[in-house]
């Protein structure tokens, strides 16, 4: 198969695309505008969901989920650097700890909200405290849970206590909503009144929001960092098909979107067009419900990853450029081990574990719970197909809105589910989803004290040799347990009409968007 390399940077091909729609200009196709930013412009951007809501607490830090809204209204406290595995200042000016445990946060001076008030560190303090109640709903409550204490030493500064050693938090607070702060007294006010006008300090102000339709934003003039945002408006639009949002951005409906298919990455590159990404560890993933039948028997879940057929996998859902999950880490990570190989392959193995379950009276059936997305019914129905032509086992296909696959997921109902894993550095996202404290984030349910001892481990080291020995521990009790199962390898990308420079992404697919702009005939 084809490797679809993407970098953070522009892509350059040789063929041509002509844009209409963008803004009143266009660059050499297939080159990212280049030169000093230009000023102004209006600028489309699709996304896969829209989000239910736009509290900042509530919404989901990763591209797949609500990021772009999340840094359009609330900026970023920080963003992350993959290749230092570092975190970059934005609107906090620093994190400092000694032992990972006690830590001070400080922000910039003269920050503002969007209405002209100030954001300080008491704000943060409100943000960071309310994501730790349960009823709130949030996403990243087991982020926020992690911090055991906070308290306010001056208008810039927050110090706070975490529950257990980690010198990785910024990462933490980089991939979650913890770096986002909306205006509290907005959020006292209610969700609709807070959905109709919500005050932040990132590069964007709401206009307009109709539901199931256009969300409207234009520049924030307070913005701390002058002269960004580029751009004068930023149009956000929810379209749940892959192939949908990539002809919208072929005729010019659309310069902006995220992408979840490698194969459409290879045709934006045919086509003129520009991929920004970086290729991220880990992948698609089928989580197995660890706590619960059939999957509590490690049998059924070795059987499953021996039953699929990784390579035609990925053919189905990315032709050439599918690329299987050999390993956690890619080749290019500082944590790669080449000899911790992940399940492969292995029909003769799966039916000899299906046939000894089945001999036990537990003959294996299960449902796998799936996305309403293209790409993820695919591959939900993909492995149903495969895995049904071997004896005694049963697969369903349950498809569900995104919602609803996230609350189940949370709650533990569900027997197996569609799901990702991707991510530069691995703090948070490993601890986050295998450690057994992980409230929210372990939704395989694993429990395992070798595997805790190994994240923890990873997580309270500084230097990369001693992360990757922890990280290594980690890999052999994955390879072991096999908690959940990685089967295609993903990019976290955007795809940009050439017109477009800045594109930044980082972490878990975050877009630092006030540095967008786009190159236009018409500039002064």
């Amino acid at each position: 198969m084809r490797s679809l390399r993407v970098a953070m940077g522009a892509v350059s091909v040789a063929s041509a695309l002509l844009l209409s729609g963008c803004g009143g200009g266009a660059s050499t196709p297939g080159v990212a505008a280049g030169g000093p930013p230009q000023q102004g412009g209006e600028v489309v951007f699709t996304t896969s969901m829209e989000p239910r809501t736009l509290d900042p607490g509530v919404l989901g830090n990763v591209l797949a989920t609500q990021s772009v809204v999340g840094n359009a209204l609330y900026g970023q406290l920080f963003t992350s650097d993959e290749a230092a595995l570092a975190i970059e200042p934005k609107m906090a000016e620093s994190l400092e700890s000694l032992d990972g445990v006690s830590w001070t946060l400080t922000l910039r001076a003269g920050l503002q909200f969007s209405d002209g008030t100030p954001l300080e560190a008491d704000d943060v303090k409100f943000a960071w405290d309310r994501m730790k109640d349960p009823a709130l709903g949030a996403i990243d409550t087991g982020f926020a849970a992690t911090v055991a204490r906070t308290e306010v030493v001056s208008p810039t500064e927050l110090a706070f206590e975490l529950v257990s050693p980690n010198m990785q938090f910024g990462q933490s607070i980089a991939a979650s909503a913890l770096n986002w702060v909306g205006k509290p007294e907005a959020i006292r006010s209610g969700p609709a009144e807070f959905d109709r006008n919500p005050i932040g300090a990132g590069p964007f102000v709401l206009e307009k929001w109709t539901r199931n339709g256009d969300m409207v934003l234009v520049r924030n003039e307070k913005y701390y960092d002058a002269p960004k945002p580029y751009l004068d408006k930023l149009t956000v639009r929810a379209l749940i098909d892959t192939a949908q949002r990539m002809s919208t951005l072929l005729s010019g409906g659309s310069q902006l979107t995220v992408n979840d298919s490698s194969a459409e990455s290879a045709r934006a590159i045919d086509t003129g067009l520009v991929v920004h990404g970086s290729k991220t560890s880990g992948g698609n993933v089928l989580v197995l419900n660890n706590a619960a039948a059939p999957f509590d028997d490690i049998r059924a879940r070795r059987a499953v990853a021996a039953g699929i057929d990784y390579a035609a996998l990925g053919m189905v859902l990315n032709g050439e450029y599918g690329e299987p999950v050999n390993t956690l880490f890619t080749a290019d990570s500082p944590f790669y081990d080449e000899s911790k190989k992940l399940p492969a392959y292995d029909p003769a193995e799966a039916q000899r574990l299906l046939n000894e379950l089945a001999a036990d009276g537990k003959p294996l059936k299960f449902t796998i719970m799936s996305y309403s997305s293209t790409v993820s019914k695919r591959g939900a129905e993909a492995m149903q197909s495969q895995l049904s032509a071997l004896d005694n086992i049963e697969v369903g296909v349950d498809v569900q809105d995104t919602a609803a696959v996230t609350a189940r997921s949370v709650k533990g109902d569900f027997q197996a589910s569609i799901s990702g894993l991707m991510f530069s550095d691995p703090e948070p996202s490993l601890y986050r989803r295998y450690h057994s404290s992980s409230a929210t984030g372990n939704i395989v349910e694993v429990v395992d004290p070798e595997l805790d001892a190994a994240l923890e481990a990873g997580r309270a080291a500084t230097e990369v040799p001693a992360r990757k020995a922890a990280y290594g521990k980690v890999q052999d009790r994955l390879i072991s347990l096999v908690p959940q199962i990685f089967y295609t390898r993903n990019t976290a990308n955007v795809l940009a009409a050439p017109a477009i420079g800045g594109v930044h992404i980082y972490g878990q697919g975050g877009i630092a968007l006030d540095d967008l702009w786009l190159q236009r005939d018409d500039a002064a």
